[in-house]
């Protein structure tokens, strides 16, 4: 996967968010279980240190795969996907350096993850929502409704 992923074999990496609760993955009947994991507060992190500390790759490769082409595959490009003038202003900041990944700590009511324990070599500091911050240090900052449901390819600048 990674060779295909450094050739331009794939388009775009994402996570199959679900946050089930732990007893909806615990059946010894696979079929009976939810599929997908909380994912979305370890996408950045784990995808970063997989693709660049264990593989080499380049961030910009990382920025490409998790914000600009699926922003471009949903149609949402350019309003989202890419820092640009004019576009929103939506950021991660990934403070770098070792840290162990806490389920526990995840803003999501969930507190599970497959990467409970796995040494990360970054963790998500910060998010920006369109130029404001909704979330810094472990702690949602941004009041309910902050959000907007987007159209597949009807972006209204804003």
């Amino acid at each position: 996967m990674w060779n295909s992923l450094a050739a331009g074999e794939i388009d775009l990496v994402s996570t199959d968010h679900v946050a089930w609760p732990i007893s909806r993955k615990s059946d010894p009947d696979m079929a009976k279980n939810g599929s997908g994991i909380p994912g979305l507060e370890t996408l950045l992190p784990a995808f970063y240190t997989a693709a660049v500390r264990d593989h080499g790759l380049s961030p910009v490769l990382v920025a490409r795969m998790i914000a600009e082409n699926p922003a471009r595959h949903f149609g949402l490009h350019p309003m989202k996907g890419v820092l640009a003038p004019g576009a929103d202003a939506d950021v991660a900041v990934l403070r770098l350096g070792e840290c162990t990944f806490e389920a526990e700590r995840m803003a999501s009511g969930i507190k599970w993850s497959p990467y409970a324990g796995m040494k990360m070599a970054g963790e998500v500091h910060a998010t920006y929502l369109r130029g404001r911050k909704v979330y810094q240090n472990g702690a949602l900052v941004a009041p309910p409704g902050t959000g907007r449901f987007l159209r597949r390819g009807h972006c209204a600048w804003s």
